[in-house]
């Protein structure tokens, strides 16, 4: 009896990945547990295992597709066994093409995806071509003289962008406009058509523009940016914190640490044990928003952003509250390390509560960082200089740095989140407390 092999969900946030290699052809002889491919998901590259003992029937999605989880890739067959006529995955499962936003709205607003021109021609299925289909429906609110109910800021918002939401679909109860459909019609109407002339050569200069395709995972980190930055309701708090206290505790420890774990103490694994600390006593800076309900983490998990030449990922620190500084700055050593040799596993990225970013070593001052969904909160931090300020009436040189928290307003509230923040800046100017 065949086995199906089919795209495997490596991770609770994974939707869809992307067959890069494959490692056997049709009709060779696998073993259960052999590696027969590499599939991209939205935050790495992994080997996937044969299932079953046998021989590979045809391979039904072929290198750089993409496709949903739960996809199947082929079939493996016992010996002897003849394998069936088989379509592709494309052929077979053509919604497969279609964006993880517009995909919740189709099931959302019951709409049938042949009613979709680019689900017929084949295209990629985005939010506005879900919102076209809606708009055409029968017996659609424009055309019936039906109220059409918005919200105060989906208003507001709307007479911003010069946007007209009385033909917009809703997305909140009963239909009502939200500012997320607002925002999704602007950026739809905003949004470039082809521009064939730019990748000519520029008259009397020779040069051009270059073009490059998005690898899967850059291409959903963007997806999700503007699904977060679009959904949740941003905010921001921004304090400068003296830093020289820091920098005596991390002198203090560098050469304690180093014994311990062979590896250097740096300001974010003190950052951290900071926000470890922090997070544990404000949950609400530890939570997220889900379907109009609030879910507080039970275990602080702590993200670090690390950039790396395939992009940005987000390796997590897991129980953060729990560890030591050395146990912090080895955990935060090894992850890098993986970041950089590119072989991070769905693991290490995976349960996220809060992130840190750190764009310091890049001489930036300040910033202000886009969540990371489904988190609530996300620290930015500048580099740590030499500024000018007041100690008992004087005016002297003091190093300082910005910090910047982002904010879901859903699940914080300003006062809140100010406070968790003022707790951060308290450990950072008096971190001694972290040895008690």
């Amino acid at each position: 009896m065949a086995v199906d092999l089919i795209m495997p969900k490596l991770g609770l946030t994974m939707e869809e990945g992307t067959v890069i290699r494959w490692l056997v052809a049709e009709g060779d002889r696998v073993e259960k547990g052999q590696t027969v491919l590499e599939v991209e998901t939205d935050k790495v590259v992994v080997e996937v295992e044969a299932t079953a003992s046998g021989v590979m029937g045809p391979l039904l999605v072929g290198e750089g597709k993409t496709v949903l989880v739960t996809t199947l890739l082929a079939r493996i067959y016992a010996p002897g066994e003849k394998a069936e006529e088989e379509m592709s995955a494309e052929e077979e499962a053509p919604a497969t093409r279609i964006t993880p936003l517009a995909r919740r709205m189709v099931e959302k607003e019951g709409v049938d995806l042949s009613s979709i021109p680019a689900y017929r021609s084949g295209r990629r299925v985005r939010v506005e071509d879900v919102q076209a289909a809606l708009a055409k429906r029968p017996g659609d609110s424009r055309r019936t003289g039906q109220r059409i109910f918005s919200s105060p800021r989906a208003r507001l918002r709307a007479r911003e962008l010069g946007v007209d939401w009385r033909g917009l679909s809703g997305s909140g109860p009963r239909g009502r406009v939200v500012e997320k459909d607002v925002l999704r019609a602007a950026r739809a109407a905003t949004r470039p058509g082809p521009l064939p002339s730019l990748a000519l050569p520029l008259e009397g200069e020779g040069r051009g523009v270059t073009w490059e395709t998005p690898t899967t995972f850059q291409r959903v980190t963007a997806e999700r940016m503007i699904a977060s930055f679009g959904s949740a309701p941003h905010f921001y708090l921004i304090a400068e914190v003296h830093a020289d206290a820091l920098l005596d505790l991390r002198a203090r420890l560098l050469p304690l640490v180093e014994r311990q774990a062979g590896v250097r103490l740096s300001i974010t694994d003190l950052l951290v044990r900071i926000l470890a600390t922090a997070l544990a006593e404000y949950p609400r800076a530890n939570a997220f928003w889900d379907e109009g309900r609030i879910g507080l983490n039970r275990q602080v998990n702590v993200g670090i952003a690390v950039a790396t030449d395939a992009g940005l990922v987000v390796p997590v620190l897991r129980q953060a509250d729990r560890k030591s500084l050395t146990q912090i700055a080895s955990e935060r050593a090894q992850l890098v390390e993986k970041a950089h040799a590119g072989t991070l596993s769905v693991d290490d990225l995976a349960g996220g509560t809060f992130t840190l970013t750190n764009l310091g070593m890049f001489r930036v001052d300040a910033f202000q960082a886009i969540l990371n969904p489904p988190q609530s909160a996300i620290l930015a931090v500048g580099r740590i200089a030499e500024r000018p300020a007041v100690v008992g009436g004087q005016l002297v040189a003091r190093p300082t740095a910005v910090l910047s928290l982002s904010c879901d307003h859903r699940v914080l509230d300003g006062a809140l989140a100010a406070q968790f923040l003022g707790r951060v800046v308290k450990l950072i100017e008096e971190p001694y407390g972290l040895l008690a």
